[in-house]
């Protein structure tokens, strides 16, 4: 169940990273520059970023070593965090990406490709493992994966939307308020 958590507190994280752009003192601190009420600079958004990719990372890393503890190797479960921990890397390379003029395409990518990665591992991995558990009636297993799934579900197909939001130019503060 802590992994459930992790996850949802991940995901918080990458809401925040566009959210705090809003902020009147970061708007004037960084500087950004507005064009038909758009911002046009990422860079506020690095660091968040780079930090909710790391933890995210970090808990496809846990959900692995899990896998060794309970000895389900090769599994549906190592999958999916395999599959985690390079939506995390695509999170933080987004966030290398922000603090250049010319990145907002390579944000747009990472984020979208990190949405398929979280996709994939609720729609297939975790799936699978779920079976896995059923199978192996680990019932303690199987309500802390059904738990997730929805949540990386979610998760997805909210930083999908918020990728195409960045590509449709919408502005940072509405990518973090109609699409996280």
């Amino acid at each position: 169940m802590r992994y459930v958590t992790l996850l949802f507190a991940c995901a918080l994280g990458t809401v925040n990273a566009f959210m705090s752009v809003s902020s009147p003192r970061l708007r004037d601190a960084h500087m950004l520059h507005m064009v038909a009420g758009r911002v046009t600079s990422l860079k506020p958004a690095a660091s968040p970023l780079l930090n909710s990719g790391k933890a995210i990372a970090r808990s496809g890393e846990l959900l692995i070593d899990l896998t060794t503890t309970l000895d389900l190797y090769g599994g549906g479960l190592s999958s999916a965090g395999a599959t985690i921990r390079n939506a995390g890397d695509h999170i933080a390379q987004a966030a290398a990406s922000c603090r250049f003029k010319t990145g907002t395409e390579l944000v747009c990518d990472e984020i979208r490709e990190s949405a398929t990665c979280l996709l994939e591992a609720s729609q297939e991995h975790f799936k699978k493992a779920l079976t896995e558990a059923v199978a192996d009636k680990d019932v303690t297993l199987e309500t802390g994966i059904g738990a997730v799934i929805p949540i990386l579900e979610n998760a997805g197909t909210s930083l999908e939307a918020a990728g195409a939001g960045i590509l449709q130019r919408a502005s940072i503060e509405d990518v973090g308020i109609r699409y996280l």
